[in-house]
């Protein structure tokens, strides 16, 4: 996904307020940055600190550390870790396309997709913490579902009476359909993706929550101008995710980094 920058700082600086029998919340959501290296490396260190002067209860980022031609190197995914840990309140982060799905690209340095999916899991999902140097303790699916225990980047948390819910549901239609091993990965990964949406509408309902922030990359999708200027075959990699998040009878809002 490519998006002038400017814009990407208006969207990220967004902060979301939900109020519900007098409760609250506010945090900052961002993503699709830095883009154009070096120099959007400077705009994006000036933003976390505007975002650690806001003092938000955390921040969550939907998504593309990266443009889709950038290296998709160990170096530079080190480098995000780095960043994602300079942020003062806890971040939350949520896997984009460009980080692993489009790292087959030549310009990307012409990777095997899933192959980074799987370092990103062993070296940016090491445990239950969020990043960031104040930390909140995540659920992950991996710890609740042993069946999806690959799938340690799908989390929720709590904060209030609201429940916020991270899922792996990124763009370049959800890894499906580019090759025979892509489409077994987002079967695979689909099919964990429906479980935690249930798990987590039944938690909300059990608890009495008031509200779910679903966080998804891929969010556009549940726009319908979008779906409607789209070829079909772009929207066949979320034919399941996306109608059952649409008729959940529960106050949502999605938060994803195409807003």
């Amino acid at each position: 996904m490519r998006t002038s920058f400017p814009k990407i700082i208006l969207l990220s600086l967004l902060v979301l307020a939900f109020g519900a029998h007098a409760e609250s919340t506010r945090f900052i959501a961002l993503g699709d940055m830095p883009y154009s290296l070096p120099k959007d490396l400077v705009r994006y260190e000036r933003l976390i600190k505007a975002i650690n002067a806001d003092k938000p209860a955390f921040s969550i980022f939907v998504g593309d550390t990266k443009s889709g031609d950038t290296p998709c190197s160990d170096e530079y995914m080190e480098k995000t870790t780095r960043y994602f840990n300079s942020f003062d309140a806890p971040l939350i982060y949520s896997i984009g396309d460009n980080e692993w799905t489009d790292c087959h690209r030549t310009l990307a340095g012409g990777y095997d997709p899933i192959e980074r999916l799987e370092r990103i899991r062993k070296t940016q999902f090491v445990d239950q913490n969020s990043f960031g140097k104040r930390r909140i303790s995540l659920t992950r699916q991996a710890d609740v579902m042993p069946q999806f225990a690959k799938f340690v980047e799908n989390s929720l948390w709590v904060k209030g009476k609201f429940v916020f819910v991270s899922l792996h549901i990124p763009g370049s239609n959800n890894n499906y359909e580019r090759t025979p091993a892509s489409t077994q990965e987002y079967l695979e990964r689909n099919a964990a993706n429906l479980a935690w949406i249930e798990y987590a509408f039944q938690l909300a309902q059990k608890k009495k929550f008031c509200w779910h922030c679903v966080c998804i990359p891929g969010g556009h999708v549940l726009l319908p101008t979008w779906r409607s200027q789209q070829h079909e075959q772009w929207l066949c990699g979320y034919a399941q995710s996306v109608p059952i998040l649409c008729r959940k009878n529960y106050p949502a809002h999605f938060v994803d980094s195409w807003r």
